[in-house]
Parts: C-alpha cells; sequence; structure tokens
C-alpha cells in the first residue's frame, strides 16, 4: 500500500511518549527528523516535544537499546518499540 504523504504549510508541533508496551525503559529515547540533526530527547517519562518544518515528514524513534523506528508523520501517531528479533 502505497503511503500517503500529508501536504503542510506550516511547521508543525509534534508531541508523545516514547514507550515499549513492556514498562521497560528505553535507553537515551528521542525523536529526529529524518534528513536533519534536529532531535528531541525524551524526559525521564518518555515525553517529548518536537517542531517539525513543512519540508519534513519523517520521524525517527531511536534509542541505544531498541532499532530505530522510521515513521510518517500524519494526524496521529502511535509507535512502539521492541527489540529485533534475532536471525537465525
Amino acid at each position: 500500500m502505497p503511503l500517503h504523504r500529508v501536504k503542510r504549510k506550516h511547521p508543525t508541533q509534534v508531541t508523545g511518549i516514547i514507550t515499549n508496551g513492556e514498562h521497560k525503559a528505553a535507553v537515551r529515547p528521542r525523536v529526529r527528523t529524518k534528513g536533519t540533526d534536529i532531535t528531541a530527547f525524551a524526559d525521564k517519562n518518555g515525553s517529548y516535544t518536537q517542531t517539525v518544518s513543512p519540508e519534513r515528514d519523517v520521524l525517527l524513534f531511536e534509542s541505544d537499546n531498541y532499532p530505530t523506528r522510521k515513521v510518517l508523520l500524519d494526524d496521529y501517531i502511535s509507535v512502539s518499540l521492541w527489540h529485533a528479533t534475532k536471525k537465525e
């Protein structure tokens, strides 16, 4: 299914809480706007706020102990972090 990109005229403020669904802490959880060095580090509760320019629409959810998740910016985003499945 093709991605649906939402054209925006103004910067968008994105807020949320980074969790992994298992109540285990992510190490240095952060959200980065793809193609930039703009990064928002989450607080101890996983909360973050980031302003995304209209030219950008992909967010990277990162931490030191989980693989990066790439997410297309839309009206609503729900992202969970999880460990990568070990390949045999």
